[in-house]
């Protein structure tokens, strides 16, 4: 949540009294607005000029926000390490399942097949909850969940992109499917219009992005940017994957902040000392500020992988899309966490009513008004 009183309140003379009274209304209710829009009168009277009247009305204004968003973040904490990280994570492991992202083998144990061709097993809650637990990282967590970052995303992301791709297809169908039958009436677009069959039936993947002789055509994740204009080498998904010191093999289990709208001209939300990161700026210029900026400490961009679970399982869950950059309101998104380093671009993200979901490559150094990113901790 933002406080309402980053701008300091200013004496009646240099600002709109409405406005001044709508704030202090916001925190304290309309008492607090009344006493406001009293010491307003009584200051314009010629003989009791009081500003400091008013300018410690606004201190209490403030110290209220305070305790109130410190209220806030503490729910948030409880409600999270309370049930809200286990109920998250069993609904994400249902809807994987149910879109077919994660299979059963001879055991019954859920798995997905890696792109190394070796079997991964999906996390268990045990696991999760220990390691969102653990006395090392705790703290970390409880900031972060302060901040907003209270969705949990269970990413497969040890499968390769054509699999997902091809997994995607069938789903996106089935949508189509029931909105043409008349079945399902609750898919709709941001401004409450019926998203038609066609709408629904490809996921469209660069060349770049498809797997040839076996490697992922020069994709390489987790690269960190280098005074300012090169890459480091990053590393390769199977190397990834068989990296014992990954803490769910062949899976990204992270964070994300809970509103998962990239407003155009806005970004993401704002919320307890971590400023909103705004659209239009280069990849170059997100990944430095994520590396520079202590305000973001330990977030990371989103891979294709990621973007794409996330795509299908809040589409799965509550007949919605995301990133719809063509409405005008929303944007793309870069996937700063992958990168095509032959060419220097990178995988950006987005849904279009005319064509569905689209995920291609972009230049690092050029920047888009209607793109932004998303981010995550893990």
């Amino acid at each position: 949540m933002d406080n309402p009183f980053l701008k300091p309140i200013t004496p009646a003379s240099e600002t709109v009294v409405d406005e001044n009274a709508k704030l202090f209304e916001a925190v304290g209710g309309k008492d607090l607005a009344e006493e406001y829009l009293s010491l307003v009168a009584d200051e314009q009277r010629p003989t009791r000029q009081k500003p400091t009247d008013i300018q410690d009305l606004a201190k209490r204004a403030r110290a209220q926000q305070e305790e109130l968003l410190g209220a806030i973040a503490e729910k948030r904490v409880k409600e999270f390490f309370d049930g809200g990280l286990v109920r998250q994570f069993k609904q994400q492991i249902k809807s994987l399942t149910e879109i077919d992202f994660l299979e059963t083998d001879d055991d019954g144990q859920l798995n997905i097949l890696g792109e190394d061709g070796q079997r991964y097993r999906a996390p268990t809650e045990a696991q999760v909850v220990a390691y969102f637990n653990a006395p090392e990282r705790r703290a970390f967590y409880e900031k972060k969940v302060k901040q907003g970052f209270t969705r949990v995303l269970v990413t497969p992301f040890g499968t390769s992109m054509s699999q997902l791709a091809e997994k995607t297809r069938p789903e996106l169908l089935k949508y189509a499917n029931y909105v043409d039958s008349g079945a399902l009436q609750t898919l709709l677009d941001r401004n409450g219009a019926p998203l038609s069959v066609g709408e629904y039936v490809w996921v469209s993947l660069l060349d770049e992005l498809d797997p040839r002789d076996g490697d992922e055509n020069g994709v390489v994740y987790d690269a960190e940017l280098i005074n300012g204009h090169k890459l480091s080498p990053g590393r390769k998904k199977v190397d990834i994957i068989r990296d014992k010191r990954e803490p769910f093999p062949g899976f990204r289990i992270q964070l994300l902040q809970d509103d998962l709208t990239i407003l155009r001209g806005i970004g993401e939300t704002s919320s307890f000392g971590r400023p909103a990161i705004e659209t239009g700026k280069t990849p170059f210029e997100y990944m430095q500020l994520l590396q520079e900026n202590p305000a973001y400490e330990g977030e990371h961009g989103l891979t294709p992988e990621d973007w794409l679970t996330l795509f299908m399982t809040h589409l799965h869950e509550t007949d919605q899309v995301i990133d719809d950059c063509a409405n005008g309101v929303d944007s793309g998104c870069y996937l700063i966490a992958c990168s095509l380093q032959w060419n220097l671009r990178l995988p950006a993200a987005f849904w279009r009513r005319e064509t569905g979901v689209e995920i291609g490559g972009l230049d690092f150094t050029v920047p888009h008004d209607d793109y932004g990113i998303r981010v995550g901790v893990r």
